[in-house]
């Protein structure tokens, strides 16, 4: 049997012998792929040969660099066409399903993107259109939803609402909220909690994660936040650092400063003035017998009555949640180093 191919005549075969149509295939495919092969004598100045085929850039079976690119998911190669790599995009993908009917609703849907903590909440369907709002959708939504995940994922998927819904309320910020969520998964797997203490649990992550981020909350506002005991949210904090073997850092009376004159509607010049007393109290070892929340309480009282803000020491205990004997008492005993603290304020 005599085969050419582009002019090129190639060897008379026996079509019932293998290996001579074998070897007439691969003569044909030398022939394809001629006006391709570079010697090194002739190799293209944009598209040198590499010997290194782990380059990202490079083919892996051509061997040419700078020659691979993103096409519809996959990484081909423009000179050979060889889908070097495949693409796996995790973000949202829309899909319009609305070409084949005459309906006036968008049936559109969007996969969400995959969550870390939640794996089986990438498998859920959000719905948009116009039945999206009804009873029936939101059903359906919930329904299968619920069915996806495991009992692990139902569990922190509650835990996730409760804190979403106590961060939103409290003006915690979404970065504090996500790494609480992850705490909260890393402890849940070592030890299982129930009643107050997983409530107690929940509130030293948010405590926790506030510490890590530089914006401190004292426990005693966490506490009310969770509606739990301080006593419990003190206990659950300990158990937080010997599981997760972590050492936080103290807070310091530095860090409540800007949060708490932000309550009391304080100008600039009064919360400026407040963080020198305190960096000065400090430096003198003035309120170390105090918490941080009183020290910054006893520092505002005193720079209220030198600036004459007209802050009441009622609406410093009810913002800084400490009480009025104790703001009096850390007062009095900074009281007598206004002079060096405020520093002729």
């Amino acid at each position: 049997m005599d085969v050419s191919y582009d002019g090129l005549e190639l060897e008379s075969v026996d079509e019932f012998e293998p290996e001579a149509v074998a070897r007439m295939f691969e003569q044909f495919l030398t022939a394809s792929r001629a006006p391709y092969n570079l010697s090194r004598s002739e190799e293209c100045a944009e598209h040198p040969v590499v010997e290194d085929v782990e380059d990202d850039d490079a083919c892996v079976h051509c061997k040419m660099k700078a020659s691979v690119h993103l096409e519809d998911g996959n990484y081909v190669c423009t000179h050979c066409n060889t889908v070097v790599q495949r693409f796996l995009d995790h973000s949202a993908e829309w899909r319009y399903y609305g070409h084949d009917d005459t309906k006036t609703a968008d049936p559109a849907r969007c996969g969400p993107p995959v969550n870390e903590l939640m794996p089986s909440m990438g498998s859920i369907l959000t719905a948009t259109g116009q039945f999206r709002g009804s009873i029936g959708s939101k059903m359906i939504r919930k329904y299968q939803m619920w069915n996806a995940m495991t009992y692990r994922e139902r569990s922190l998927y509650s835990v996730c609402d409760v804190l979403a819904v106590s961060a939103t309320r409290n003006g915690i910020q979404p970065v504090i909220l996500e790494e609480a969520k992850s705490m909260y998964k890393r402890i849940s797997e070592l030890k299982i909690s129930r009643g107050e203490n997983r409530q107690a649990i929940i509130a030293s992550c948010i405590y926790m994660a506030c510490k890590t981020n530089g914006v401190p909350r004292s426990i005693k506002e966490i506490a009310e936040m969770f509606n739990v005991r301080v006593h419990c949210m003190t206990k659950a904090c300990k158990t937080f650092q010997d599981l997760l073997n972590v050492s936080v850092v103290s807070s310091t009376p530095i860090d409540f400063v800007n949060r708490f004159c932000c309550k009391l509607n304080a100008t600039e010049t009064f919360s400026v003035t407040c963080r020198a007393v305190i960096t000065k109290a400090c430096a003198m070892e003035l309120l170390a017998e105090y918490t941080p929340p009183s020290a910054v309480a006893g520092c505002i009282m005193l720079c209220s009555d030198a600036m004459s803000a007209g802050i009441s020491k009622k609406r410093i205990a009810a913002v800084c949640q400490i009480s009025v004997v104790t703001i009096s008492k850390c007062y009095k005993h900074i009281r007598p180093f206004a002079d060096v603290l405020l520093d002729g304020k």
